[in-house]
């Protein structure tokens, strides 16, 4: 008998633990939003720094 309410049971642990909140996807989102406006000025940046090491290197 406890061998089958512990058969029954286990299928029904996983189901009770299982979350479906994606709060990994949350934070990735926030993070995605975040640094979207911080890409335009680092590119800039870098473009700015990579013309003037390739003036440099030909001078």
């Amino acid at each position: 008998m406890i061998k089958w309410v512990v058969f029954f049971l286990s299928f029904l642990s996983p189901a009770a633990f299982a979350s479906n909140n994606n709060a990994l996807d949350t934070i990735l989102d926030k993070f995605d939003t975040i640094t979207a406006t911080w890409t335009p000025i680092i590119i800039e940046a870098v473009m700015g720094l990579f013309w003037l090491l390739v003036t440099l290197s030909f001078t």
